[in-house]
C-alpha cells in the first residue's frame, strides 16, 4: 500500500505549492462507487459539505470513483481508517493524501487540502465561529471540492447515515462471517431522502 502521508501542515503546504493540482472534477456532482447510486442517483453534490454519522465502512465506497478517476481526495483526523478496507472497494491509495493528526489545525489544514482535492473526508472539527464557517463553504463553492465531515456541521448539503443492518455468511450455526449489509439514508436540502443497502466485505 502507498499513500501520501503528510506530517506536518509546512510540509503540507509546501507539496501543495510544488505540485500545483486542481481537482479535476469540476463538475455538479462528484462521481461515486456504483454500489452506492441508489443511495445518491446523482452521485455527491460538489462544491459544500456534508456530514457522515455511523460506519466508516462507508468512506471507502466514498473515495474509490474519485481516485480511480484520478482525483486526489485526502482523509483528514482519521487515524484509525482502516486502509485495507478501502482499497478493497478499488480506493487508488497513491492518490489519497492522509493527515492523521491535525491538532488545533482543522481549519487551516482542511482550507489549504481542498485547494488541491476533489473530496476530503475529515473528522468533525472543534466548534468553529459562524464566519469561519462561511468562508470555508466559499472557498468550497469556488474551488466545486467536496468534505464530508465524520460528525456535526452547521447546514450541510446532505446528512449520511450508515450502519451496520446485518451479517452475511453464516448459516445453520456453521460457516464464516464474510461480508456485512450496510444500510446508507441519505437526507439532503432539496432532494427527497435516499437510502440504500451495500454488502462490505
Amino acid at each position: 500500500m502507498t499513500t501520501t502521508t503528510i506530517p506536518s501542515l509546512a510540509d503540507l503546504q509546501q507539496r501543495l505549492r510544488a505540485s500545483g493540482t486542481a481537482p479535476v472534477e469540476q463538475a455538479p456532482f462528484l462521481s461515486l462507487h456504483p454500489d452506492l447510486r441508489a443511495a445518491f442517483p446523482r452521485g455527491l453534490e460538489s462544491g459544500g459539505v456534508h456530514t457522515l454519522h455511523g460506519s466508516l465502512a462507508l468512506v471507502g465506497a466514498l473515495l474509490a470513483e474519485p481516485t480511480s478517476r484520478g482525483s486526489w481526495c485526502a482523509a483528514v483526523g482519521l487515524p484509525d481508517l482502516n486502509l485495507e478496507a478501502t482499497q478493497e472497494w478499488g480506493v487508488r491509495l497513491d492518490r489519497l493524501v492522509l493527515i492523521p493528526d491535525v491538532q488545533q489545525q482543522w481549519l487551516t489544514v482542511v482550507a489549504d487540502v481542498v485547494e488541491a482535492t476533489d473530496l476530503v473526508i475529515a473528522a468533525a472539527p472543534p466548534r468553529l465561529p459562524a464566519g469561519q464557517v462561511t468562508r470555508l463553504e466559499s472557498r468550497l463553492r469556488h474551488r466545486r471540492s467536496t468534505v464530508v465531515v465524520v460528525g456535526d456541521w452547521p447546514r450541510p448539503l446532505s446528512r449520511i447515515r450508515a450502519w451496520g443492518h446485518s451479517w452475511e455468511g453464516l448459516s445453520r450455526g456453521h460457516g464464516c462471517l464474510v461480508e456485512r449489509r450496510l444500510h446508507i439514508e441519505v437526507s439532503g436540502r432539496r432532494d427527497q431522502p435516499q437510502d440504500a443497502e451495500v454488502l462490505v466485505a
